[in-house]
């Protein structure tokens, strides 16, 4: 049995190979690239990617796209963060700011005091704005759509 890291390695390779060969890869990407378009139509899609520990803060790295027919000038985004025993660590804003319909966008936030191993799961507890034609927050807040990459989940 192949242990992840092996996995993650050979998968590695497996993707570097595929783009050593002329116009393989380049069809591949559209098709990943257009299945997660046609997936995200019509919501905010909000995936935890990352968690890294940066000296006294723990980074966040979370990828946004805008699966909408229009830009949304600012958002901002209320997060909660909880431990293992679902208790309340910190309470925090982020703000990943203009997003252009269909485009995705990686924003990453330092958390200054907080251990990345301390961390449970995180809560989007609400939109606090969301600027753009025909949108508010509360019609922002009903199109996120979250997701996450590691164990630690992003629930909403």
């Amino acid at each position: 049995m192949l242990s992840n890291s092996k996995l993650r390695v050979i998968s590695s390779v497996l993707v570097i190979l595929s783009m050593a060969i002329p116009g393989q890869a380049t069809a591949a990407d559209r098709k990943v690239a257009d299945a997660a378009a046609d997936s995200s139509r019509g919501e905010i899609m909000v995936q935890l990617n990352k968690l890294v520990q940066a000296g006294d803060a723990c980074r966040m790295a979370y990828v946004f796209r805008n699966g909408l027919d229009r830009t949304i000038g600012d958002l901002g985004i209320e997060v909660v963060v909880f431990d293992a025993a679902g208790q309340v660590i910190k309470l925090l804003a982020i703000a990943p700011g203009r997003l252009i319909a269909g485009k995705t966008r990686v924003k990453q936030y330092d958390v200054k005091g907080l251990n990345c191993k301390t961390v449970g799961r995180l809560l989007i507890n609400d939109v606090s704005r969301c600027k753009g034609e025909g949108l508010d927050a509360q019609s922002c807040l009903d199109r996120l759509r979250p997701s996450t990459r590691i164990d630690v989940k992003l629930i909403n």
